[in-house]
């Protein structure tokens, strides 16, 4: 045994944490409340801007999405896969002190950098010149949402969905409640910034239990506090999770900044990137809650690896990417067949080619989804070289595929592009998972192709989800029977939270 290695004790006693099956299955009803709210608030904030401011705070939320994960140098990625790891060896404090300092650096640094030299990063980041107060808004905002990011990384780390679910529920309300008030008085895109740090520091509120399951994880602390071999155990990781963060959040933003450098005249530019943002919005949430359940799979997926279950965690990722295929062409459905109602009829016909875009954009969004669980494999194998690598790939096709339509096409060109390449990206990580060792079978494959029916009509798709939902009940075409009951066993404490808040509304109105 290497000297520097510690020894492994797993004798030590297992803090508390939530199990997979309830704490998904709560913050799934959870999170879909969040993006419920997100939504309603999406649409009064495109009711209250014009397409052009529209346009700079879709720039503006796009940079806190890309920046906020470089700045901390990948280092909260690092919590999934390693708290259990270095529970077991008795150095989680050491390794959660050493994440935290080099997080905080690198969130400093770019802070000063973004105020310092505000002229070229307001023109690299919103295609025009900016005071210098605007930028130091934007750079502090952007240190808050660094800070909410880390603190509900660390605690799905420590298996505690219901937290982050909390944490993410109070960070919608605020942000929801704080920019409708401020939009009233001053409907402008710096507005919106300054409620979404507002947001981000109230959405911190829930974790004041932070510090007691820190505590129940220093209690197992009696290893050797090595910095430097903790450092050269997380290190490469964390330089893959930069990468792959830079590479992944590039993906998604190629086209609104090449839409930006094609179109030589700003106003007209931002008011298509205002037109991109509205098809969007409903493609975004489920995105979102992809990465959110993403996110909080793979502390399991890692703890059933260290226990050498790997068939365990191959049945995890076959029954994930199905019921994802799934829930993702019944949103796309959803979302294809009650667009008029908000673009028509709420949205009074503004954003009119928004809504023409709107079938490819949602099945863009339900591949990019997809691709958000099954990667999660490859992370917990420490194959994350491949998640960069294919990434890259699928990067460099999108950027070659913009730079030939967008010129043609215009808007168009710019979504068929990124549909392309990320439906591309997505059979790249499926084939990369397949050769690591988990085979998924051919019914999760062909469910992962249902989006494609949405391109031909939402009513059609509606259909087709039908018949797999009766075929699922009645054959093993689709669903084992061992992943039938292990679904019964998620639903089962929703179905007693439900059972027992109806029979206390039936006892009395009181309760």
């Amino acid at each position: 045994m290497c000297p520097t290695e510690p020894e492994l004790d797993t004798q030590r006693r297992e803090p508390e944490f939530d199990s997979l099956a309830s704490g998904l299955s709560y913050s799934l009803i959870t999170n879909i409340v969040q993006r419920g709210i997100g939504f309603l608030r999406n649409i009064a904030l495109c009711y209250f801007l014009t397409d052009r401011e529209l346009g700079f705070w879709a720039l503006a939320s796009t940079f806190f999405v890309l920046a906020a994960p470089l700045s901390v140098l990948g280092l909260p990625g690092c919590f999934g896969k390693f708290i259990e790891f270095f529970r077991v060896r008795g150095q989680f404090s050491t390794f959660v002190k050493q994440a935290s300092i080099g997080s905080l650096f690198g969130s400093v640094l770019l802070l000063l950098l973004l105020v310092i030299f505000h002229r070229r990063s307001s023109v690299l980041v919103f295609g025009t010149e900016l005071s210098a107060s605007t930028m130091f808004i934007v750079a502090v905002v952007l240190l808050l949402v660094t800070a909410f990011n880390f603190v509900t990384e660390l605690l799905s780390g420590l298996r505690q969905p219901r937290i982050v679910s909390r944490m993410l529920l109070v960070n919608s309300l605020v942000f929801t409640v704080a920019s409708i008030a401020i939009c009233f008085i001053r409907p402008s895109w710096e507005s919106l910034v300054f409620a979404f740090g507002i947001s981000a520091l109230a959405g911190l509120l829930p974790a004041t239990t932070l510090r007691q399951r820190l505590r129940e994880y220093d209690e197992t602390e009696n290893g050797s506090s090595d910095p430097l071999g903790i450092w050269r155990r997380i290190f490469p990781f964390a330089i893959s999770v930069w990468m792959m963060n830079a590479l992944a959040n590039s993906f998604d933003v190629v086209d609104r900044y090449m839409i930006l450098n094609f179109i030589t005249d700003s106003a007209v530019a931002h008011g298509v990137l205002g037109q991109l943002h509205s098809a969007k919005l409903l493609p975004a949430l489920l995105v979102s809650l992809a990465m959110v359940v993403g996110g909080m799979l793979l502390p399991y997926l890692s703890a059933e690896w260290e226990k050498s279950n790997r068939a365990q965690v191959n049945a995890m990722m076959e029954l994930t990417l199905k019921l994802g295929a799934f829930f993702c062409s019944c949103f796309a459905v959803a979302t294809v067949v009650t667009a008029p109602i908000l673009f028509r009829w709420i949205w009074a016909g503004r954003y009119s080619v928004g809504e023409s875009m709107l079938s490819l954009v949602i099945a863009c969004s339900s591949w990019a989804s997809l691709t958000f669980l099954v990667q999660n494999y490859l992370w917990c194998i420490e194959k994350s070289k491949w998640i960069t690598g294919s990434i890259a790939f699928s990067l460099a096709g999108n950027i070659a595929l913009n730079g030939w339509m967008i010129p043609r096409w215009g808007l168009l060109g710019a979504v068929l592009a990124t549909t392309i390449a990320t439906l591309a990206h997505f059979a790249i990580i499926v084939w990369l998972s397949h050769r690591s060792g988990c085979r998924f079978s051919g019914s999760a494959i062909f469910l992962s192709l249902l989006p494609i029916c949405v391109l031909i009509s939402g009513y059609f798709a509606a259909i087709i989800l039908a018949g797999i939902v009766v075929l699922a009940g009645r054959t093993s075409w689709f669903l084992t029977q061992d992943e039938k009951m292990v679904i019964e066993r998620g639903l089962q404490p929703i179905c007693r939270r439900l059972a027992w808040r109806q029979s206390c509304f039936a006892l009395t109105p009181s309760c």
